[in-house]
C-alpha cells in the first residue's frame, strides 16, 4: 500500500514539473522586454517634465495621463505571444494605437500643448522603432 502511495506521489510530482515546464515555455502572456527598468524610469522622468510644460491642471494632467496609459498599456500587449503576431503586425498595430492616441490628445489638449504631447510622444515612438529595428 506504501509503495503504491509512493508512486501515486511521484507520479503527481513528475506531471506538475513537467506542466510547469511547458507553461514556461509556452505562456501566452509572455512578452519580449524592450524596455529595461532603467531605461523606463528615465523615458517616464522625461516625460514627465514634458507633461510639467504643459502647464495642465489637475483635471487635465489626469486626463492626458489616464489616456496615455490606456494607449500604452495596449502598445505593450502586442508582444504577447497569445497574439502570434509577426513583427510587420506589431508595426502596423503600433502606429495605429500612436494614431489613435495623437487623434485623442488632439481632441483633449489646446493646439500648444498638443504641439508639445506629439514632439514629446514622437521622440518615444522613435526609440520603439530603433529598439525594434523598424527603422528598415
Amino acid at each position: 500500500m506504501k509503495y503504491i502511495l509512493f508512486l501515486n506521489i511521484l507520479l503527481c510530482f513528475n506531471l506538475n514539473a513537467f506542466a510547469q515546464e511547458k507553461t514556461a515555455d509556452e505562456n501566452p502572456f509572455e512578452t519580449e522586454i524592450i524596455f529595461s527598468s532603467q531605461d523606463k524610469d528615465n523615458l517616464q522622468f522625461w516625460h514627465y517634465e514634458q507633461v510639467l510644460k504643459m502647464k495642465l491642471n489637475e483635471e487635465g494632467r489626469d486626463n492626458y495621463l489616464s489616456l496615455l496609459n490606456y494607449y500604452t498599456y495596449k502598445m505593450s500587449r502586442l508582444g504577447l505571444k497569445k497574439y502570434g503576431y509577426t513583427e510587420a503586425e506589431r508595426k502596423m498595430k503600433f502606429d495605429k494605437l500612436v494614431d489613435a492616441l495623437n487623434a485623442d490628445m488632439k481632441d483633449l489638449l489646446s493646439p500648444a500643448n498638443y504641439g508639445i504631447h506629439k514632439e514629446s510622444f514622437k521622440k518615444i515612438t522613435q526609440i520603439v522603432y530603433e529598439r525594434r529595428n523598424w527603422n528598415n
